[in-house]
């Protein structure tokens, strides 16, 4: 595996959840960096169809997972639910 695309989810902050997000987020990148994956990061709004990605790990919940999936034709994507108990994720890890 070369290259891992992250896609996020922009917490609001006062949210019910975003904590729990951001922390997600920064475990995430921690174990992408510790396993010397090359990756980038991009908020689902901006998503458009990523180049090389071997990988997509979208951070939200289904919403996330599904909007990903409208620019992602040939790439796995695996979702990981990051809201906790404020989203339902019935498509994420």
């Amino acid at each position: 595996m070369n290259k891992v695309v992250v896609v996020y989810k922009e917490g609001r902050p006062g949210t019910d959840g975003v904590a729990n997000h951001l922390a997600t987020l920064d475990e995430l990148y921690s174990i992408l960096k510790e396993m010397g994956l090359e990756f980038s990061s991009c908020p689902v709004g901006r998503l458009r169809q990523p180049d090389d990605a071997d990988l997509i790990l979208t951070v939200g919940g289904d919403g996330t997972v599904l909007m990903t999936s409208h620019y992602v034709t040939q790439t796995p994507i695996l979702g990981i639910k990051s809201f906790g108990h404020t989203s339902v994720g019935y498509f994420c890890g």
